[in-house]
């Protein structure tokens, strides 16, 4: 399996796969509306059988046992509590990277393509590295309490972050190509955007099956 990745959102991120990095992207990018979402990235794992990843099927609603909120009930998020919360995210992501790259946190690898990280018993991260169709892929899913807060999931050059509230997808960022950071697509809570419902039913329906898979 890969080495897990660290990935640092503040500024450069060292650990790509390709040994390159990935930076932060700059508040004046392009942003774009006309992105569909790869097959390939939506394709859901299922542990120990990498070979026979597969779509998505199943609504997320009739997946999920954690997830209280309706799935597409989108609140209007205060633009300032929006940054204010993926900061504390990104805060938040760079001590369980710390934690788990100082040996801190409890290391157990569900098969060669997975690992999962746990603090004092509980679930905070887990990392899955596979090839589907012969293209690398990483999907980083980061537990708050037990709930998905967010997700890193690329492929095929391309990185995709999404930011959860109460599993409610509040914030996409897209960046189409990886050596290329500074044009990204930035997303906020919209259930009327079909990749955006897609990019929350898929991390969503992923995380959860996987959590629950490894038992609180």
């Amino acid at each position: 399996m890969w080495l897990p990745i660290s990935l640092i959102f503040l500024l450069t991120l060292p650990g790509t796969p390709d040994g390159g990095s990935i930076s932060e992207p700059s508040d004046d990018a392009t942003v774009s509306d006309d992105y569909q979402p790869s097959g390939d990235l939506l394709m859901e794992y299922d542990v120990g059988h990498t070979e026979s990843a597969v779509p998505t099927s199943t609504p997320a609603s009739e997946k999920m046992s954690k997830t209280p909120t309706p799935l597409l009930l989108s609140p209007d998020f205060d633009p300032e509590w929006i940054e204010d919360e993926i900061l504390r995210i990104r805060t938040m992501w760079q001590l369980d990277r710390d934690g788990i790259d100082n040996g801190t946190y409890n290391l157990v690898s569900l098969d060669s393509d997975t690992d999962a990280y746990f603090d004092q018993g509980q679930l905070k991260m887990i990392e899955i590295e596979l090839i589907i169709n012969g293209v690398h892929h990483t999907k980083i899913y980061q537990f708050e309490d037990g709930r998905l807060v967010f997700a890193y999931i690329a492929g095929d050059g391309e990185q995709n972050r999404l930011y959860f509230y109460n599993d409610i997808l509040f914030r996409w960022r897209h960046t189409p190509d990886k050596n290329n950071p500074s044009d990204f697509i930035d997303y906020n809570s919209d259930p009327s955007a079909e990749s955006f419902v897609l990019w929350q039913e898929t991390a969503l329906n992923e995380a959860y099956k996987l959590y629950e898979s490894i038992g609180d």
